[in-house]
């Protein structure tokens, strides 16, 4: 694999008067080469995608790499769907919960003033078993119902069956009127009493409030090093991908009697 990488870097940095052509015959890409090209050199500025001389231009280079995101969002939804037959639930969701993390970041920052964040904050949907049907990466200073106006009716075309979204209080006010007139969603707000004090788990928030935890579990997502949200986006989908991925490994291996799977896989 590494060896296969090193050749195709090579041929797509080497420089000669013929452009696209190299020895007189045209180069030609499979999807595997394209995939290592979009890995190996999506995070270079496009100023010095230019300098190299590539054989294919940056904004193919970058079209490459959209398109490698988009397949790997269509296996994340397969693997979501299979973990959720292995528990005994129907493929697609008919409820969900949306909640949102602020992280520093290194570029398109915003200063998030409740949690005192300069950075991007991370604005996720997922099912009741934590699993992630949506995410959407944006500056600090968007608000919940910012995110929440564009995410909704995604959600809703993606996933026609879910009529039901638990939120915090950051979602109330004309919000939850605009889901239910325009999108037939109910959106329910589960608010903390007046009465509690320190930590205390409220119903079906921590669900999402989990599956947050287990994406800083990833290194590279402890905070936002990438220069587009939508790499960001893609690295989220990766961490839930081999979140996924571990935990139908080991039920299909079979688990210890008595273990609990989400908590044995995170």
């Amino acid at each position: 694999m590494h060896g296969a990488g090193q050749a195709v870097g090579e041929v797509a940095v080497r420089q000669c008067d013929g452009g696209r052509q190299l020895g007189g015959e045209r180069v030609r890409f499979t999807p595997t080469d394209r995939a290592f090209l979009a890995a190996l050199l999506y995070r270079l500025p496009r100023d010095v995608l230019r300098r190299l001389r590539l054989l294919v231009r940056p904004e193919t280079m970058l079209r490459w790499h959209r398109d490698l995101v988009a397949r790997r969002h269509a296996d994340h939804g397969r693997l979501r769907e299979m973990a959720r037959r292995a528990e005994g639930r129907h493929p697609q969701p008919t409820a969900a919960v949306i909640d949102s993390q602020s992280i520093k970041a290194a570029a398109t920052r915003g200063f998030d003033g409740g949690k005192k964040i300069n950075g991007r904050r991370r604005h996720v949907i997922t099912d009741c078993l934590g699993l992630l049907l949506m995410v959407l990466v944006t500056a600090g200073n968007v608000t919940d119902r910012q995110a929440a106006h564009m995410m909704l009716p995604r959600l809703r075309a993606r996933f026609a069956a879910i009529t039901l979204v638990w939120a915090d209080s950051g979602y109330r006010g004309r919000l939850v009127a605009w889901a239910k007139e325009k999108l037939q969603l109910t959106l329910q707000i589960v608010k903390r009493s007046d009465d509690m004090s320190g930590f205390v788990v409220l119903p079906r928030r921590w669900v999402v409030e989990r599956s947050l935890g287990w994406l800083m579990c990833s290194r590279r997502l402890v905070r936002d090093f990438e220069t587009l949200p939508a790499s960001s986006e893609a690295f989220i989908y990766f961490s839930q991908a081999m979140l996924l991925s571990r935990r139908l490994a080991r039920r299909a291996c079979g688990r210890r009697a008595g273990q609990d799977p989400w908590a044995v896989a995170a």
